[in-house]
């Protein structure tokens, strides 16, 4: 059995056939899965045409099959995992914005002063630079994002450690 299913049957309701799990063990599965489906993707495409003399080390039939049932577990799992995030949606966006930022940041060049920069192998001229956002303010702005982004991440680590969700498996 795989390691997705396997959670999912530890908590597995016989009454409906559904599972009740938390979101942080719900984020598990779908990255699992997500593995899984990559990983079946590979097999199949490696194994559907051989030479002739050569053996097929898998049967594609059965692993398209495999692969079908693991996005549909997939959907599943992403749509239970999309109505409870529903609540903290502006959060997640929030989070992701800041980290977008904070890489468009380190970017932004910061370059001041007079520098002696090479246009060919036998000239050089000395041109003078000057930045409007200076090194050490970024420095203090990505400081900030970055207090906001662990602060964010430590609401949704809660929200997903007491948040229990219902996935349907039938």
């Amino acid at each position: 059995m795989q390691a997705a299913a396997l959670l999912w049957k530890a908590a597995l309701s016989p009454e409906d056939g559904s599972t009740i799990m938390k979101l942080y063990q719900a984020l598990k599965v779908k990255n699992r899965l997500t593995t899984e489906i990559s990983s079946l993707k590979a097999q199949i495409k490696e194994q559907n045409s051989r030479r002739v003399l050569q053996p097929f080390d898998y049967d594609t039939r059965i692993l398209l099959d495999q692969l079908r049932k693991r996005i549909d577990e997939l959907t599943r799992i992403k749509g239970a995992i999309g109505k409870a995030n529903g609540a903290i949606y502006e959060q997640i966006f929030r989070l992701a914005e800041f980290k977008g930022m904070i890489s468009f940041l380190r970017e932004v060049p910061t370059k001041h002063g007079k520098f002696v920069e090479s246009p060919s192998f036998t000239s050089s001229i000395e041109v003078e630079y000057q930045a409007q956002l200076r090194q050490a303010e970024l420095d203090r702005v990505i400081t900030d994002l970055e207090s906001q982004v662990n602060q964010l991440q430590d609401e949704l680590d809660r929200f997903n450690n007491e948040c229990q969700i219902d996935v349907e498996l039938n």
